[in-house]
């Protein structure tokens, strides 16, 4: 079988459980990333041992798994982080949040000003890490209250080079928060779909993806939302920004969250697909 022909197979296999355009995204990464199918020439002949490794990943995704956590690593803004399900695949609509947080930076903070910034429920670090490395002047902090999540991230410091500061703690846990110093920056994409949400999710999300990360109870959409404006209000330097990915659906009700609780100037912003995404507030 050559490589041309492999390509196609899967991408008819994959179609039976995605559309047409998302097969063909999960077969390019494939052959784009997987070392003994990049960079080679459609016409070429897959040996045995390379055509049996390609059919155990077929199987993998048929079985809804994400082609991130088969490859071990996902593209974020340029950079590939590693991954496992014990973090969230970085999404496109975050690497938004990421463009419009440096953006603010940037045209607020003085070249060369020394700021702090602290991203809470790091996952990966992609938006810690990215950050750092697009505002190497900014002292990144990254938060997570798991520790597998931690050693993720760890992994991604010594795979990228970037180096940020990082902490394992439940940001629930109001004791221990308030041991944590004052920021210039907040940003944070908390979990926030609520448990009778799950009939509507897709099972690569829903069967694979660490639930640590994703769910709230449904009767508290808002808790980390709430707990993160809290230790912002004594966390957060006058005058400076709290970030907020969020979910369409509570764009409102975190906007009114934010005014009780003191903030200004806040602003909600839409994806690329036209959805609130996320919020900028100030203190």
């Amino acid at each position: 079988m050559t490589i041309g022909q492999a390509k196609t197979n899967l991408i008819q296999s994959l179609s039976t459980i995605y559309d047409q355009r998302e097969a063909a995204s999960i077969a390019r990464i494939i052959f784009e990333d997987v070392d003994f199918l990049k960079n080679r020439h459609t016409h070429e002949e897959l040996n045995g041992g390379h055509a049996a490794l390609l059919n155990k990943m077929q199987s993998r995704l048929l079985s809804h798994e994400p082609v991130q956590y088969i490859l071990g690593e996902a593209d974020f803004y340029g950079l590939k982080f590693k991954v496992s399900p014990h973090v969230l695949i970085p999404r496109p609509e975050t690497e938004e949040l990421v463009q419009w947080i440096k953006n603010d930076i940037e045209n607020i903070a003085p070249e060369g000003a020394e700021k702090t910034l602290i991203d809470i429920g790091t996952g990966s670090g992609c938006i810690a890490l990215t950050l750092q490395s697009k505002l190497p002047k900014i002292a990144v902090t990254g938060l997570d209250a798991s520790p597998l999540a931690i050693e993720i991230v760890q992994k991604n410091i010594a795979h990228t080079g970037i180096d940020i500061q990082l902490i394992c703690m439940d940001i629930l846990d109001n004791k221990k928060a308030a041991t944590l110093p004052i920021y210039d920056y907040i940003v944070s994409n908390p979990p926030y779909i609520v448990q009778k949400d799950k009939a509507e999710m897709q099972s690569n999300v829903l069967q694979h993806e660490p639930h640590l990360a994703l769910f709230v109870p449904d009767d508290d959409p808002l808790l980390f939302y709430r707990h993160i404006m809290i230790f912002a209000q004594k966390h957060l330097h006058e005058g400076g920004a709290l970030y907020f990915e969020i979910h369409e659906q509570y764009s409102t009700d975190v906007k009114h969250l934010l005014e009780k609780g003191g903030f200004e100037n806040i602003v909600i912003k839409k994806d690329m697909s036209g959805k609130d995404r996320m919020v900028r507030s100030v203190k």
